[in-house]
Formats: C-alpha cells, sequence, structure tokens
C-alpha cells in the first residue's frame, strides 16, 4: 500500500504529490488547492522564484516590484503635517487635536528616516478616549494614506510564550499578509493594537506575586517589538517552535499605535492635577466630578501628568516609554454625529444611497430621521459605532422590499417612524428628485 502523503497546511492527504501539489524542499508537500496562495504570499514573495516554478514568477516578481516602488517612495516622504491632517479631515469628523498630533508623529517617523548621523526614536502613537470616536479609523485612514501595510491586533488575545494565547510576534502575521508576504514593506507599516488598555495589571498598583499573564507580562514581552527587533514569526503561524521555520520581521520601522478607552484615566488625571502637580504653569482640571470623568481634561494634562496617570493605571515605566506621542480623543457632541451620517467621504448615509441607487431606488432621509438617530445613539453610549446599526435598522424593511420595485423609479423615504417602527414612505420618483445630488439627499422635516 503507496505512503500517504499530508498537505503542510490543509493536512488532506494523497498517495502521490504530482501532479496534485508540489513538495517544497526541507518543508514538505502542499496540495494543489493551496500551493498558489502558498507560493505567492511567502516563499515566491520572499525568494522570487522556487527553482523549476517559471509560471509563477512573474505575479510574485510584479508584486514585489510594486512594493519596491511604494517603499522608494515611502523613503523619499515629503507630504507635511497640513496635509496629512487635510487628509484625515475627509474621513474622520471633529477630533481636531488628535489630527493634528497624529500627523505631526506620522511626520517625524517617516522624515527621521531621512537623518543620517542622529538615531531618532520611533514616533510609536497611544490612543486614548472613549468608544466609537474615531480612533481606529483615525489608524486605518493614515494607513490608505501612507499606502502602507497596515493589521488590527487584539491586545486581549496575547499572552506570553508558553501560554494558552497567541504570542505578541504574531501580531505581525496580519501585516505580513497585508505586504503580500514581504517582509521588508511589512517591515515599514502601522500595527494598530486595540484594547491595549487591556493590558494593564490585573492588580493596578498591587503588583501581584504571581505572573500576571493577561496584563504586566504581556506588556514586558511587547517591549523589543515596539522598540525595534528582529522579530521572528512561524512559518505557518501559531506559536513558535524551536526547530520550525521561521520567518523574520526588523520591526525598528514599524509604527504601532496602541488604542483603547482607558475607563477611569480622565479621573486619575484629574486627581493628580487637583493634588498640586501643576506647578509648572499648566492649567488645572476643572474642580467639577461631572467633568473629571470628561476625557476633555486629558488636552489640559501636561505629558509628565500623562505619565503618572498611566503607571496608576496599571503600566509598567518601560511600556508607557514606548509611546512617546499619547493623542487623547474626546467624546463626540450632536452635531459632529451629524457630520458623520453626512458630511464624510464614505459616510453612512451615502453607503445606504449608493446600495439602494443600484436597484433603481432614489433613497432619502428626513431631518426628523437623522435627528432621531443621533438622539438613540447618544443614549446608547458607544460613540459612532451605534450609527451603522441604528441605519441599517431603519432602512431594513425597505432593503427587503424594494429591490423588485426598482424599475418603478421610486423614492423610498425614511422618517422618523421608520427609526422606530422600520416603515418607510414610497412616492414615485419625479424629474426635480431625479436631479438631486445622488451622493446624499434629505428631503424636508416631516
Amino acid at each position: 500500500m503507496p505512503e500517504l502523503i499530508s498537505c503542510l497546511i490543509c493536512g488532506r492527504k494523497f498517495t502521490s504529490p504530482e501532479p496534485l501539489g508540489k513538495m517544497v524542499p526541507g518543508l514538505g508537500y502542499v496540495c494543489a488547492m493551496d500551493w498558489p496562495g502558498f507560493a505567492a504570499g511567502f516563499e515566491v514573495g520572499r525568494t522570487g522564484m522556487l527553482q523549476g516554478d517559471a509560471g509563477l514568477e512573474d505575479p510574485a516578481v510584479a508584486a514585489r516590484d510594486r512594493n519596491l516602488q511604494k517603499l522608494e517612495r515611502l523613503l523619499q516622504f515629503d507630504v507635511t503635517p497640513r496635509e496629512i491632517a487635510a487628509y484625515l479631515e475627509e474621513y474622520v469628523i471633529g477630533q481636531a487635536h488628535a489630527k493634528r498630533a497624529t500627523a505631526v508623529a506620522v511626520y517625524n517617523h517617516h522624515r527621521s528616516r531621512q537623518i543620517r548621523d542622529v538615531e531618532v526614536s520611533k514616533s510609536n502613537m497611544l490612543f486614548i478616549g472613549p468608544t466609537g470616536v474615531g480612533k481606529t479609523e483615525v489608524g486605518r485612514t493614515l494607513a490608505r494614506f501612507l499606502d502602507v501595510p497596515f493589521t488590527i491586533a487584539d491586545a486581549t488575545n496575547f499572552t506570553p510564550a508558553g501560554y494558552v494565547g497567541d504570542d505578541v510576534e504574531n501580531m505581525l502575521m496580519g501585516l505580513l499578509m497585508s505586504a503580500d508576504g514581504d517582509e521588508q514593506w511589512a517591515a515599514h507599516g502601522v500595527v494598530f493594537i486595540d484594547e491595549i488598555d487591556k493590558t494593564r495589571r490585573t492588580s493596578a498598583g498591587n503588583p501581584s506575586i504571581t505572573r500576571d499573564i493577561g496584563g504586566e507580562c504581556v506588556q514586558q514581552a511587547m517591549l523589543k517589538i515596539l522598540e525595534g527587533t528582529e522579530a521572528r514569526l512561524p512559518f505557518f503561524g501559531g506559536r513558535k517552535h524551536p526547530q520550525g521555520k521561521n520567518i523574520t520581521i526588523n520591526t525598528k520601522d514599524i509604527l504601532f499605535i496602541g488604542s483603547g478607552a482607558f475607563e477611569g484615566l480622565p479621573e486619575i488625571v484629574a486627581k493628580l492635577m487637583r493634588q498640586g502637580q501643576t506647578n509648572l504653569g499648566f492649567r488645572a482640571a476643572p474642580r467639577s466630578s461631572a467633568k473629571e470623568a470628561d476625557y476633555r481634561v486629558l488636552l489640559e494634562a501636561p505629558y509628565h501628568i500623562l505619565q503618572d496617570a498611566l503607571l496608576e493605571y496599571g503600566f509598567i515605566p518601560e511600556f508607557v516609554g514606548r509611546f512617546p506621542v499619547i493623542v487623547p480623543f474626546e467624546a463626540l457632541e450632536r452635531e459632529e454625529y451629524r457630520a458623520i451620517m453626512t458630511r464624510t467621504r464614505h459616510s453612512i448615509l451615502r453607503q445606504q444611497i449608493a446600495l439602494f441607487a443600484l436597484d433603481g431606488v432614489h433613497l432619502e432621509f428626513t431631518e426628523d430621521a437623522i435627528d432621531a438617530i443621533i438622539t438613540q445613539a447618544v443614549q446608547m453610549k458607544s460613540g459612532a459605532r451605534a450609527l451603522r446599526s441604528l441605519v441599517e435598522r431603519a432602512v431594513s424593511k425597505a432593503r427587503f422590499e424594494l429591490p423588485e420595485r426598482g424599475r418603478e423609479r421610486v423614492r423610498c423615504i425614511i422618517t422618523a417612524e421608520s427609526v422606530e417602527s422600520g416603515n418607510y414612505r414610497v412616492e414615485p420618483l419625479t424629474a426635480g428628485h431625479e436631479g438631486q445630488d445622488e451622493t446624499l439627499q434629505t428631503a424636508g422635516g416631516e
């Protein structure tokens, strides 16, 4: 009975590798279903071409050449902080301070590579603010502006080596995939570490005698990666193995952005400022207890106060030092909710209008409907994230029933009642309405 051969990726078993796959020297067999992605994403991306596989050379080489061109443009970085902030303005509403601080940090990070005789420290950033105010969107938009690999990692999944969970190095695996398997290009990307506040010590201010594997130990494990090191990733993901094949990525040029809500931090900052730590001429925080939970107090605090607050919150000094740029985000006001719905380039209403237009339906929102959605979003206290679910619910019934009526050329009007019940109005599409701006339509309040 012939010996069965197993695919390294999916585990399928075959009696013969040819023509069902490929034998990779030193590794084993990869079946035909997994081989194209495996080769293009890793081996071919790293070496140009495996011997005997001339047919795979062109796409790999083309991808590598594109990445090389992008890298050359990035190394010649010549945009200004004002230009970066202006681009962010198209996609992120409000947060003027955060956008300016982010633009300056990104500018310094990339311009510093053009300095030859002085080594400039990395400009890793720490985004602090309530949920749904645009922290993730700023990171994603930055990566799009820079045209670099980007990945979002969840800090709650990380554990130190040897424990159940993901090694901290695995945050780079998504970056590698975003870079088409090209380690050199991945080494200039952006890693957005979400929920980083969850890596605080479990007993802040009272270090435990036992290992805090979900908090302080994770902070310790991240230190070298954040500062710059040769990180080793397992070739097939998962945990590293001493004898396994690894991929190496240098992290010294990767921009890391830590992000989290940091609930309770504004109160700590307000307390420290009241205790007299403002002798350097900085304005003290408001004494009103209502203001203490307001993230705006972080905008008023000097950097050393923010550092002390983060230490009290449960972070080790070395970890805080890896994020020299602390960027506070404010809670959203009603008008900012409205702008997010209507003004941004990819606003929620624009998306829905475009979807309905595919079926020939002219979608409109009344001002009352927009106000009702905003009111509910504010009450839910989850920031702009609530807007999408509320809009989806308001148009759900119409989305189900109207596609088959598209040929009738109708207007679908979403009212305040639609937000509550899902009901909507349908009217014939007139010439006057046909001429409206198709990117965003609103009907007069009902």
